[in-house]
Order: structure tokens, then sequence, then C-alpha cells
């Protein structure tokens, strides 16, 4: 009877101690990947991020390179000096 008791009680022990170190594992384990988790998709979102400030930049940069030469046209720059004239503003 008393060996029983004993290994019931060296059981429990042993359960006891499995289960908090498998919580340990778990949490530890949990927190690991959730922060790469985060980190990964934080990279992810400023490289998309970046990649689109690019794309909008050198739209930009484009536009205002087109304004510039349609500024410089000669039938634009003849249609500023008269602006009533119809048929310089059909041809502009």
């Amino acid at each position: 009877m008393k060996n029983i008791k004993m290994r019931n009680a060296i059981t429990c022990i042993i359960t006891l101690v499995t289960v908090i170190g498998f919580l340990f594992l778990f949490i530890t384990i949990q927190s690991g990947v959730s922060n790469v988790l985060k980190r990964t998709s934080r990279e992810e979102m400023v490289a998309s991020l970046n990649g689109q400030n690019v794309i909008i930049s050198e739209y930009v940069q484009h536009q205002e390179e087109l304004l510039q030469q349609f500024g410089k046209a000669p039938v634009i720059r003849e249609f500023l000096k008269d602006v009533t004239n119809t048929q310089k503003q059909a041809a502009a």
C-alpha cells in the first residue's frame, strides 16, 4: 500500500513537471514565432511601400518632363503670345 501511494505521488510530480515544461516550451516558441512573423510582415510592408514610392516618384518625374517639353513647344509659345487667336488655339 505504501509503494502504491509513493508511486502515485512520483507519477503526479513527474506529470506536473512535464506539463510545466511543455507549457514553458509552448510559450517560448509561440512568442518567438510571433515576433518573427511580425518582423517579416513589417519588412514586407516597408519593401512594398518603398516600391510604390519609387514608382510614384518616377511617374511624377516623367510627367514633369512631359509638361516642360509641352511648354517649350513652338506651337504653345505662339499661342501664348496671342491667346485670342482661335487658329493658334486649335493648333495648340
